[in-house]
Parts: structure tokens; C-alpha cells; sequence
């Protein structure tokens, strides 16, 4: 067994989530640890054995991560000065900074590969790598690593650490860490690109030196060999990006709550909107089949064979039965409502932030089947999403994305930015809670057969039960405790589920089958569970097309 040893010596992390930065990140994942590594061997020179050790580091199945309990403090909005112009700093414009921090005391951070053993030369040359790491992540989060062969496997879940977590891989768990595999290593130092740098400087520190002491022959020498290695000027440095993932779950005692988990992955693909019109939540269903269409003829104009799970379509044509890839709107929406209802009396609640809450789409994203592995996504989204060199790929929709006859267009960006909108972030969509409320109506599986009107209590329990079969269709296995049903979003910036007499605007395009003929019912739901669901929710017959789609809310009493 290999185990690494992380103790903060200041009794302090600070780490910021890559998805919101005012977010408090623990614990320190197997990239961080990683990135952290490279960086003390670039910085203390390492030696050769040392470089190989990274290399076979990077190439280890993802670590179990061994971490003791914190206690997060309040996060403070700092304001500081900017470093993009060189000048009086007094005088620079300043920008709030947010600092996520928590105590984790005296206790060490463990990363462990069970199955993994060191030669007695490979664990030397770990030894003095892990000496050189005087920081994990942010540069106030002071360390001390060490090989802790002393760590044996027994002491991971002994009763002794009850004030401790465990992060064990798995496929399926609620987190998602970042992770290297072969070629991390030559990727970070592509991105530095420090070689270059250091050869960009040394030439020009040689040119002011012949202008200094009128050597014209060795000054033009050195202008000529500026211009034709650098032909754009200063070379730049890419700040590192670490995109592989890697499902990991807590271990946790038996009579914790249990969580449930549906059939789609909560690892939910953003795609950004970075140009084109303002589109909004009406527009779900024009958008989302674009986007399909968009991948679809990506992929088989690269191969030309598309994956059922993608398609949606069996080899033989018709509708595949299993979970497929599900196409969804991002919207600024709401997140909270007064009280679950009792009497049709739901009273919306603003955003938390007072912004302004309209339904506007912020991107677009996409769902894949918990089932679907690693490397199969990997295989056929990469090229869709991200160039060769691993940077976002823009992706252009065209076409009549509403009920107008007017054409337009926007592009799409795979999201990788460090503090994304709120409505991009996954765990937006997929935190576990016990309430969930539609941000796009539920389309029934099947008409009810009791009358709206005449017999109402019948109707809403015909239709209670149709949603109850549409959760165990995603996985859900536990009925909802407490559904409410409307014609009306119950979050605010949520259209109407559908068109009412006299309603010309403001409401959602009915939902029609392949052949466009039938259209099917389709409404709002609030949903209460027992316990807590693990998004993504997506309910109903348009689940795969963005209707049904869920959000998980907060009950304020």
C-alpha cells in the first residue's frame, strides 16, 4: 500500500471550488496533489529519478482520500488591488476576492493506493519530491508532505476516526474529483510553457545588454533570433486545467440518511452560451432538439454510426428502451418558495441574490446515463466539446429556435470558466434535497381518465400516480410523500406549463409525439420524498428533450 501524508501547518485550508469560488472546496483532490507535485519539482530542480517517479504517479488508478473533519469560517468578500497594469497601486481600480477557508487542526490528509507498492530507490525518490511541496493549492495553504509507510490499511475506518472522512473511487458516487492519468504531467508543463519563457528572456535581457554597451553586431543578433522564434512576442503561459473526473463516494455508517440515486449521472455537461440573442425557457424544445441534431451529425459525419445512447434509437430504428443522453435548458430561475402548499397558496419567493428573475437560458446542458463509462463518453464527446489541445470547442446552433419564422443563432461553449453563473454549475441542478419543483412541465406518460373539472380529487390522484411511475422510471424508488400540481411554475421566472383561454403568451409549446399529431398533457409539480434525491431529476414522456426537468429547492416556513 502507498500512502501520502498532507499535514497544513498552519492549522488552515484554503481552497476555492472551481465551480463557484466562494465556495469552501474539501477535501484536496488527487489533481490538486498532482499539480502541487509538478510545481515544487519544476521549482526545486528536481532530479531525473524524481521526474519519473511524477510520471508514475500520474499513470496510479485514482487514490482513496482519507481526510479529517473541518470546520469552515464565514466567507468574507475582500477587495483588492488588481496586478494587470504596472503602476502605482494606490491608484488601481480594486475588485472583490473571495477566500474560502476552513481549521483542519494538527490532523493529516491521507491519499492511499491500496493496491500500490514502491521499490525501496522509487519510495527514496518519492521521499524527496514530497519534501520539496511547500504548498497544496493556494499559496497560504503551507504543507508538509511525507510517505507515510507507518499508515497501515486497518487504521483507514477504525473507530478512532469517527471525526474523519473516507472518498472512495466509485462510477456511481455523488462527487466528482479531478484526476490525472498518462500524459497530465507533459500536458502542465506544455501549458507553463516555461522553456520558452526563460529562452524569450534570456535573448532579450542579451539585446538590452548589447544596446547598453553599443555592441550593434550582438544586438542584431539578437533581434534577428527574437523575431524568428517569437514571431507573436512574449510567449505565454495557459493557466493549468485538469478536466478528467472521477465519481468518488463517501464511505458512511449504515444509519446515515440514505440518498437516493436516479438513473442519470449528476457529472451534468454546461455548455455556456458566449454569443448569439437572449433565448429563455419557452424555447426548451427548439433548442434542445438542435443540439441533438448538432451532435448527432457530429458524430456520424466523423464515423457514421451513432451510439444508441446517444440516438436514442436501437439498431433496428425504433425507440431504444434504456436511459439515453438528455438534452436540458440552464435558466436563471428561482430556488425557494414560502412553504410546501396545501391549498394552492404557494407564494413565490425572489431569488436569493435580488437579481432579476426572468427564465433567460444561460446555456444548455447535457445528461448522460449513470451506465455510460468514463472512457466511452470520453471517446465520443471529446471532439464535440474540446479542440485537440484540450480548449473549449465553440458550438454553433442555427435554426428557427422559436415560434417565430425568424432564424437565429448562438454559439455554445463547453464551461470551464473559475466562477461560472450560478445556473451553469451542476450542483445547481443535482445537490440531494428532499423538494424539487419543475423549472418545465411534466409531460404525462398517459392521459388521465378522470374529468379536471368534475371529478378533481380523482384526477389529481390519477395524475399523482403518473408522476410517482415517471420517478420510478429514472430510478426513484420511493413514491413522493407530497405532490402538488398547477398549471402555473411554482418558482419564480417559470412560465405557465400551458395555454390557457384568452393566454397568447407566456407559456410553454405543448409537447407532441414523433409524428407532431398528439399532443400529450403536460403541468407543474412540486414534489416532496421521504429522503433525499440525488439529481438530475427529469420526469415524464419529454424527460430526453429538457421537459420535466427539475430543480432542487429550499422550503422556507
Amino acid at each position: 500500500m502507498l500512502t501520502i501524508a498532507c499535514r497544513y501547518l498552519t492549522g488552515r485550508v484554503v481552497a476555492a471550488s472551481d465551480a463557484d469560488r466562494e465556495i469552501f472546496a474539501y477535501p484536496p483532490q488527487p489533481a490538486r496533489l498532482m499539480m502541487a507535485l509538478t510545481a515544487a519539482a519544476h521549482e526545486g530542480h528536481a532530479e531525473q529519478d524524481e521526474f519519473k517517479m511524477l510520471t508514475r504517479l500520474e499513470a496510479m488508478p485514482p487514490p482513496t482520500i482519507d481526510a479529517p473533519a473541518v470546520c469552515p469560517r464565514e466567507v468574507k468578500t475582500v477587495f483588492v488591488p488588481i496586478n494587470d497594469k504596472v503602476n502605482d497601486p494606490w491608484n488601481r481600480s480594486k475588485q472583490p476576492r473571495f477566500f474560502p477557508s476552513a481549521h483542519i487542526g494538527d490532523a493529516p490528509v491521507r491519499f492511499i493506493w491500496p493496491e500500490e507498492t514502491l521499490s525501496d530507490a522509487e519510495a527514496a525518490s518519492l521521499s524527496k519530491l514530497l519534501g520539496r511541496v511547500v504548498r497544496l493549492g493556494h499559496s497560504s495553504s503551507l504543507v508538509q508532505m511525507w510517505l507515510d509507510d507507518q499508515h497501515k490499511s486497518s487504521q483507514l475506518i477504525s473507530a478512532e476516526q469517527a471525526k474523519r472522512s473516507v472518498y472512495v473511487p466509485d462510477a456511481r458516487g455523488e462527487h466528482r474529483f479531478r484526476i490525472t492519468r498518462p500524459g497530465t504531467i507533459g500536458r502542465l508543463q506544455s501549458d507553463f510553457n516555461g522553456k520558452a519563457i526563460e529562452r524569450y528572456a534570456e535573448l532579450s535581457m542579451d539585446l538590452e545588454k548589447a544596446k547598453t554597451t553599443k555592441q550593434r553586431k550582438l544586438a542584431k543578433e539578437r533581434q534577428q533570433q527574437l523575431a524568428e522564434e517569437f514571431p507573436d512576442g512574449l510567449p505565454t503561459s495557459r493557466r493549468p486545467v485538469i478536466r478528467t473526473t472521477q465519481g468518488y463516494r463517501e464511505q458512511v455508517e449504515p444509519s446515515s440518511t440514505t440518498i437516493v440515486e436516479t438513473v442519470f449521472d449528476p457529472a451534468m455537461i454546461s455548455l455556456a452560451q458566449i454569443e448569439g440573442n437572449t433565448h429563455h425557457l419557452l424555447q426548451t424544445l427548439h433548442l434542445t432538439r438542435t443540439l441533438r441534431q448538432a451532435l448527432i451529425s457530429h458524430l456520424g459525419n466523423g464515423r457514421g454510426e451513432v451510439p444508441s445512447w446517444i440516438s436514442g434509437h436501437a439498431e433496428d430504428g425504433g425507440p431504444t428502451s434504456d436511459p439515453h443522453i438528455a438534452f436540458l435548458p440552464l435558466p436563471h430561475v428561482g430556488d425557494s418558495i414560502d412553504r410546501m402548499p396545501s391549498n394552492d397558496q404557494t407564494r413565490r419567493r425572489l431569488d436569493v441574490r435580488r437579481t432579476r428573475v426572468d427564465g433567460h437560458l444561460l446555456g444548455l446542458g447535457m445528461v448522460i446515463p449513470r451506465t455510460i463509462e468514463d472512457d466511452r463518453r470520453g471517446l465520443e464527446l471529446a471532439s464535440f466539446l474540446v479542440e485537440d489541445d484540450g480548449t473549449p470547442k465553440g458550438i454553433r446552433l442555427y435554426g428557427n429556435h422559436d415560434e417565430s419564422n425568424q432564424n437565429s443563432e448562438l454559439e455554445l461553449q463547453f464551461e470551464d470558466r473559475i466562477r461560472p453563473p450560478r445556473a451553469i454549475i451542476p450542483e445547481t441542478w443535482t445537490r440531494p434535497s428532499r423538494y424539487w419543483a419543475t423549472v418545465t412541465p411534466i409531460v404525462l406518460d398517459r392521459h388521465p381518465q378522470a374529468d379536471s373539472r368534475r371529478e378533481r380529487a380523482k384526477w389529481r390522484a390519477e395524475v399523482t400516480s403518473i408522476i410517482a411511475r415517471a420517478c420510478a422510471n429514472i430510478g426513484i424508488d420511493q413514491q413522493p410523500i407530497a405532490v402538488d400540481l398547477g398549471r402555473h411554475g411554482f418558482l419564480a421566472g417559470v412560465p405557465s406549463a400551458y395555454r390557457s383561454a384568452g393566454q397568447r403568451t407566456g407559456s410553454f409549446p405543448l409537447f407532441s409525439d414523433v409524428d407532431g399529431k398528439r399532443h400529450r398533457m403536460q403541468l407543474h409539480a412540486l414534489l416532496e420524498f421521504k429522503n433525499p434525491i440525488r439529481g438530475p431529476v427529469i420526469l415524464g414522456a419529454g424527460r430526453f428533450r429538457g421537459y420535466g426537468f427539475c430543480k432542487p429547492i429550499q422550503v422556507r416556513n
